[in-house]
């Protein structure tokens, strides 16, 4: 499953997604099934979100029907439950970038695994002051970087360094 966007190079974006992973590997076999979230870049650089895998994922047994587009949860089986993923990232070059989800098996094709995604966003999240690569920020007073008096500001963050950028406070 993917779905592609559009970017702007050097841009600070936030994404977030939810998701639950079920295998019917789950709890005896011994083989592994994986789930990735992955965001590439227009460049094609990649960068993971979330990965569970049947080997290393901590999984809650389940009996609880779970059917949809061909899959169905063999009882038992596991899930890891939904987790939720917030990240923030920095295309280095504008164009069309992507959001995936994969699900697939290593070492069988008997037990079947797949996915639930929730609530999937990529959002740009310009902060007041982004300080990338080549950046660089030194004060040597001790009064604030933002003073606010009387007045209203809206914004997630009021500073992001990131990429080699470099701030001294």
């Amino acid at each position: 499953l993917s779905q592609a966007f559009s970017v702007a190079g050097g841009a600070l974006y936030t994404i977030q997604v939810n998701y639950d992973f079920i295998t019917n590997e789950f709890p005896s076999q011994s083989v592994d099934d994986i789930f990735r979230a992955r965001v590439s870049s227009p460049s094609g650089v990649i960068t993971p979100l979330g990965q569970e895998t049947r080997l290393t994922s901590t999984f809650q047994t389940s009996s609880e029907a779970n059917s949809a587009l061909g899959f169905s949860a063999s009882n038992p089986h596991g899930r890891t439950g939904f987790k939720q993923v917030i990240t923030q990232w920095v295309p280095e070059t504008s164009g069309t970038a992507t959001l995936s989800f994969d699900v697939f098996d290593r070492g069988d094709t008997i037990f079947d695994s797949a996915a639930l995604v929730d609530a999937a966003s990529v959002a740009q999240d310009p902060p007041l002051y982004f300080l990338r690569r080549g950046d660089s920020l030194v004060r040597t007073g001790t009064g604030p970087v933002l003073r606010l008096q009387n007045a209203a500001q809206t914004f997630d963050s009021l500073m992001v360094v990131c990429c080699d950028g470099r701030a001294t406070l």
